[in-house]
C-alpha cells in the first residue's frame, strides 16, 4: 500500500519576491545609516570650527582684560590688528605702573588665513615711572614686530587657520557701527571655514564684545 506525500514550498516566483524585498530593505538601512552617519560627521566637522574660534575668542578676551592701553585699531576704526600692553600708562608710557605685576606687550593679526599671536616683555629702557611726556625712553606704541607670523618678533603662537574676512569687515573694531559704545570695549569677530571633500562647507562665526582692564 502507498501513501501519497504532497511536500510543500516555495515558488521561484516567492522566492523572487523574497529576496527583492530583502534587498529593499537593506538599501532603505543602507541609506539611512548613510545618511545619519554624514549627518554626524558634518556636525562634528562643525563642532570642531566652533571650538576652535572659541578658544581663540576667550585667548584674545583673557588677555585684553589685563591691558592698560590700546594702540591698535584707534578708538573709532578697526582692523585686523590688535595691539596693547599690560602695566604701561596709557598716556605717559611709563612702565611699570605697578613694579609688582609683569609689563607685556600683545599684537594679535592676520597673515593670510591664519590668525597669530605676538606677545613678549615690554623693555625695560622704556624708563619707567614717572617720565615726562618728553622722556626719550617711554614706550611709544613701537611694536617689535617685523611682520606677522612666525619669525615675526616675540613669541609666536597660531591660533586659527581658515580665517576668513567678518560681516563686519575686520577682525577687530573700535568703532560705534559695531556695537561699541565705551573707550574701554574691543569689538572681535572671527570666522572660519572647513571644506572636505563630499561633504559640505562649514562657515561659522562667532562675535564678542571685550572689556579693557582701564580706559587706554
Amino acid at each position: 500500500m502507498k501513501i501519497n506525500k504532497k511536500h510543500s514550498g516555495f515558488t521561484i516566483a516567492e522566492l523572487m519576491i523574497s529576496v527583492l524585498i530583502f534587498s529593499m530593505m537593506m538599501t532603505a538601512l543602507v541609506t539611512i545609516y548613510g545618511t545619519i552617519n554624514k549627518h554626524m560627521f558634518q556636525s562634528y566637522r562643525q563642532n570642531i570650527v566652533k571650538n576652535n574660534l572659541a578658544i581663540a575668542i576667550k585667548a584674545i578676551q583673557v588677555r585684553l582684560m589685563t591691558a592698560t592701553r590700546v594702540d591698535m585699531p584707534a578708538f573709532g576704526s578697526y582692523g585686523n590688528t590688535l595691539a596693547f600692553t599690560t602695566n604701561v600708562d596709557k598716556q605717559s608710557g611709563c612702565s611699570p605702573i605697578n613694579s609688582n605685576v609683569p609689563n607685556t606687550w600683545h599684537y594679535f593679526c592676520l597673515r593670510g588665513t591664519s590668525v597669530y599671536y605676538h606677545t613678549g616683555t615690554v623693555p625695560s629702557t622704556t624708563g619707567g615711572c614717572p617720565c615726562s611726556a618728553t622722556h626719550p625712553n617711554r614706550w611709544t606704541g613701537s611694536y617689535p614686530i617685523g611682520f606677522c607670523g612666525p619669525g615675526g618678533g616675540g613669541t609666536v603662537t597660531q591660533l586659527l587657520n581658515n580665517s576668513q574676512t567678518p560681516s563686519m569687515g575686520r577682525l577687530f573694531s573700535r568703532r560705534s557701527a559695531d556695537g561699541i559704545t565705551e573707550v574701554d570695549q574691543v569689538a572681535i569677530e572671527l570666522r572660519s571655514t572647513s571644506n572636505t571633500s563630499g561633504a559640505r562647507p562649514i562657515d561659522v562665526t562667532l562675535s564678542a564684545i571685550a572689556h579693557v582692564q582701564t580706559t587706554p
